[in-house]
């Protein structure tokens, strides 16, 4: 019977898989939602509008998001507002920012389009940074697999070859306190390299 506890591990695991590729798909579809109403506003397109047309041509969850702006200024709400809430709902940082370069350029006026235009290519910077992380993430994990995976490996192969080898580490009592230490270290140094390699990707 599987265990309660290992169900909700896994439920959780999962969440947070999908909650992860849930936003990096946000953040990886905004540089081109941010231009498009860029480029709608230089042909003299209202902001209203150009977040309608957003959400009629973009991909989801991207499109959803803006509809739902959509749908809560139809029910009378200030633009700045909705945009606002939307955001800070879908526990994006960088929707957050749109929605705070939005609402400061509605309160006090001045070029949207060319603020926006701005603010989409920093957004694809941030993207491009970040994917190079990822890939020295990768390579850290690799190591990590791999220098993990080295001791393991030599005790078994030691096991097999020289057997009488081994056993002094698991027949005499000095031999038990070294591999007591040996699996300590080993697995404090896995933790280490976990840590270190998820710190890289904040």
């Amino acid at each position: 019977m599987v265990s309660p506890a290992l169900i909700f591990v896994a439920c959780r695991l999962y969440n947070s898989r999908v909650k992860g590729i849930y936003v990096a798909t946000l953040v990886e579809q905004l540089p081109d939602a941010v231009l498009m109403i860029s480029r709608s506003l230089k042909v003299g397109i209202s902001l209203i509008n150009a977040i309608e047309i957003v959400s009629r041509e973009t991909r989801s969850p991207t499109k959803d998001l803006f509809r739902e702006v959509i749908a809560r200024t139809v029910l009378g709400r200030d633009l700045g507002e909705s945009l606002r809430e939307v955001a800070i709902n879908s526990k994006v940082q960088e929707y957050v920012f749109f929605s705070t370069v939005i609402g400061i350029q509605i309160s006090t006026g001045g070029g949207l389009a060319e603020m926006l235009e701005s603010f989409g290519a920093s957004v694809k910077k941030r993207i491009f940074a970040r994917k190079k992380a990822l890939a020295l993430a990768s390579e850290a994990r690799a190591s990590c697999y791999v220098l993990g995976g080295m001791p393991p490996v030599m005790t078994i192969v030691m096991s097999l070859m020289n057997p009488h080898y081994m056993s002094v580490l698991y027949e005499t009592g000095l031999g038990r306190n070294l591999m007591y230490g040996a699996l300590v270290s080993f697995f404090l140094g896995i933790i280490s390299m976990i840590v270190i390699s998820k710190r890289v990707l904040r």
